[in-house]
């Protein structure tokens, strides 16, 4: 029988095509007087706005007081503010076809959002209702207790999850990243009054920065109005309606406001005068 030869379909690979660069889009960081980071990206893909509010406080600054609480205190924040119920939450979300998540790590805790650009405005608006006015619900507070007890329950009965807890253990002996997970018995002695005051002390401007970036061009919303900045609002991009005016040349005419607010004081008419000049720069 004869043998048929069979070619080496890798005999011949072709070569490797040139190295294309990659060009990050240009990043606007700012730091506001109230200590809030903020860091603006301008892409010009499709109409979406996205971003994420971290604190630099997790389960680690916690594990002390009460294992576990930086977790169920971001997942309480999502479920109400002082002025929208979870309900209302959800249904202004459905209305402009956004979305918010809450979380947190060892190290963080986060508000992460996503939406359409023409309600960027709106969704950042209830993204800092929700990191200054949160309303602790009881209800809801109960609600996510009895999930998060079972869910540890589930988790429990995982092997990668209890080898995981005795690893940490093991690597990390005392430190707070030892802690995987807290128990039930610990879940269940969490106080609303914990979880308050967890948020006053973390979810502050001072302890936060915000990462967004809009996919049309056009950063245009008082990020530090919303976010109890009471200097001149910090617009970025299309400041001026005109898009050949870069997010840069904006900022460095507000700048200038700021400049002249910071150093010598300005009444509210002589505010729109010099907003007037500095566009002019520009």
């Amino acid at each position: 029988m004869a043998t048929v030869a069979i070619s080496d379909p890798f005999a011949q690979v072709p070569a490797l095509g040139p190295e294309r660069p990659v060009v990050w889009p240009a990043r606007i960081h700012r730091k506001l007087a109230n200590g809030l980071e903020v860091v603006l990206v301008e892409s010009h893909n499709i109409p979406k706005f996205t971003g994420e509010l971290y604190f630099r406080s997790g389960n680690a600054s916690a594990a002390a007081q009460a294992p576990g609480l930086a977790e169920i205190t971001a997942m309480v924040v999502r479920t109400g503010t002082e002025a929208r119920s979870s309900r209302r939450i959800e249904e202004d979300l459905r209305r402009i076809g956004a979305d918010i998540g809450t979380s947190a790590g060892a190290d963080t805790s986060a508000i992460g959002f996503n939406g359409l650009v023409e309600f960027s405005s709106d969704l950042l608006k209830l993204v800092a209702e929700l990191s200054q006015q949160a309303s602790f619900p009881e209800e809801e507070f109960e609600r996510e207790r009895r999930q998060m007890i079972e869910g540890l329950r589930i988790a429990r009965t995982t092997p990668s999850f209890l080898a995981n807890e005795r690893m940490r253990r093991v690597l990390f002996g005392g430190h707070p990243y030892a802690i995987v997970a807290p128990t039930e018995a610990q879940v269940k002695e969490y106080s609303l009054a914990q979880l308050a005051e967890f948020y006053r002390v973390h979810y502050r401007p001072g302890n936060a920065v915000l990462i967004a970036v809009d996919t049309a061009g056009g950063i245009h919303y008082p990020v530090g109005d919303l976010f109890d900045y009471n200097g001149p609002t910090l617009l970025v991009s299309r400041v001026l309606h005109k898009p050949e005016y870069s997010s840069e040349q904006a900022l460095q005419a507000y700048d200038a406001v700021i400049d002249a607010v910071c150093q010598d004081g300005i009444e509210q008419d002589e505010l729109e005068q010099v907003k007037v000049r500095t566009r002019a720069l520009t």
